[in-house]
């Protein structure tokens, strides 16, 4: 069974444990896509994973927001994302719990489905 990686493990690692969640990733530099197709290709395949990372070990894990009803929620201190997010729940209350990671730039992705 996998379990959740140590913060600071090879993005390998939680690109596995995302997939092994059903969700497909992708490799990017920064945010943009190291391969072709973008987030089309997009995979829970552990092999194709494999290939990509032995190919950019330092690459970004990127996953496509928007489908099968997946959307994030980007609170990005850098543009004052956290005191609208903090400015929100003081008037319509704490965000449900849901799965989130930080983000390169010290913010927050919250997750929903």
């Amino acid at each position: 069974m996998l379990t959740n990686p140590p913060p600071d493990a090879p993005l390998l690692l939680w690109a596995h444990l995302y997939a092994a969640l059903g969700w497909p990733v992708f490799t990017c530099r920064g945010k943009v896509p190291r391969v072709q197709t973008g987030f089309h290709a997009a995979t829970c395949d552990a092999d194709q994973i494999a290939r990509w990372w032995s190919m950019w070990a330092d690459a970004n894990i990127a996953t496509p927001t928007g489908l099968a009803g997946r959307i994030v929620l980007d609170i990005d201190p850098r543009h004052h994302g956290d005191d609208t997010l903090y400015a929100l729940e003081r008037q319509h209350g704490q965000l449900p719990s849901t799965p989130s990671v930080h983000t390169g730039g010290g913010g927050q992705h919250y997750w929903f489905h």
